[in-house]
């Protein structure tokens, strides 16, 4: 039976061959539509990476970003690249990793946000992830920009504010990808 073994470094600690390995991950774990766009959004924050049998199973990263409700300023720790590796699903690793998240986000930000799938709703409700009901947008160079996909959803986790979920929800500025 195999050992894993999670560990937590932030960007700045990680090697050239480590974020090979995230991005390699990646591109498994969303067959092939994950983008070095998607690769950067990742970087610059904590990851949380979970290696089995001497290699990269799992990674999550929560990074920071800035948005607004009610024009009110928050530190966000935003989920990022979260990914188990096909044949280690099922085994409570995507918990483990999103645990581990949680844990971040309540010791270091205001709440935490993703943006997942609609197929994935459950699992992060789960895990006391709340979907944003209000509306969402984002700060742009030529103002703010409405953001609307039915085949995504944005959730929050806030452990450590009460925030009405219903109220606009607005995200900084990152080019393409803003959610």
């Amino acid at each position: 039976m195999a050992e894993f073994t999670l560990v937590k470094k932030h960007t700045s600690d990680l090697s050239y061959e480590d974020i090979r390995a995230i991005e390699t991950l990646m591109i498994g774990v969303y067959e092939g539509n994950f983008t070095l766009t998607d690769l950067d959004h990742a970087l610059g924050g904590i990851h949380v990476l979970m290696y089995g049998n001497k290699q990269l199973v799992g990674h999550v990263s929560v990074v920071q970003r800035n948005m607004t409700v009610l024009d009110v300023p928050y530190r966000v720790g935003y989920v990022e690249a979260l990914g188990v590796k096909k044949e280690y699903r099922k085994k409570g690793m995507g918990h483990q990793l999103m645990k581990t998240c949680k844990h971040i986000i309540k010791e270091s930000y205001h709440f935490g946000v993703l943006s997942t799938p609609t197929n994935l709703h459950y699992f992060f409700q789960r895990l006391n992830w709340q979907p944003w009901l209000g509306q969402l947008s984002t700060y742009t160079p030529t103002g703010l920009q409405e953001f609307k996909d039915e085949n995504q959803t944005v959730f929050i986790y806030s452990p450590n504010l009460s925030l009405d979920l219903a109220k606009p929800l607005i995200s900084d500025f990152r080019g393409e990808k803003s959610w």
